[in-house]
């Protein structure tokens, strides 16, 4: 693989990880407003829970892309 070819594949890896952040933030957004409207309804624990696995899941996945951006980065 040439210099160019390995810049080229490196932006390529980098886009990729930006578009799936956005993804992901998106989600995390969704979570948040999702678990905001739930305490205007009678109190389910068990959505409750669901949300605040799945807002776990996803700041975990965020923070190690974001990691792995940095350690491409440097």
């Amino acid at each position: 693989m040439t210099k160019e070819q390995y810049k080229i594949y490196k932006i390529g890896l980098q886009k990729q990880r930006n578009d799936e952040l956005y993804e992901i933030n998106s989600k995390i957004h969704r979570l948040k407003y999702d678990i905001l409207a739930s305490f205007n309804e009678p109190f389910n624990l068990r959505d409750f829970k669901l949300f605040s696995k799945e807002m776990i899941q996803l700041q975990e996945h965020k923070q190690k892309l974001e990691k792995e951006g940095q350690d491409a980065i440097s």
